[in-house]
């Protein structure tokens, strides 16, 4: 895998939820914040169920989407008075997660397993 394939939907993701979380600070509403928030955690799974090839850049803009109204709900749900603060530990909480994800798909990418990952789709 490209190293470039391997960051886009995780620099998607914190672009995305920060733009979201700029947008409430900034008073911008976005409707619709709960209903997709349920859809992202449908979608994902429907994606990988119907064995749907999105190509990277199409799944990337679709993350980037969900994305957007994760951080916009985050901060809605903050208020304002402490979001700079917030902000800082959002960031390098999301920025771990991801870069845990990264390390443990490319562990298990060059594992024993790696045949029965391929296997799986």
């Amino acid at each position: 895998m490209r190293r470039g394939a391997l960051w886009a939907v995780p620099a998607a993701f914190m672009s995305a939820v920060h733009l979201g979380f700029s947008l409430i600070l900034l008073r911008v509403p976005l409707p619709g914040v709960e209903p997709m928030i349920l859809t992202s955690t449908v979608m994902p799974g429907l994606v990988v169920a119907l064995a749907l090839h999105l190509g990277l850049w199409n799944f990337a803009l679709l993350v980037g989407v969900f994305a957007l109204f994760y951080g916009h709900a985050h901060v809605a749900e903050l208020g304002e008075a402490a979001a700079l603060r917030f902000a800082g530990g959002f960031t390098l909480a999301t920025l771990s997660l991801h870069l845990f994800g990264v390390a443990a798909g490319q562990a298990l990418f060059r594992s024993s397993l790696r045949s029965d990952l391929i296997a799986c789709g």
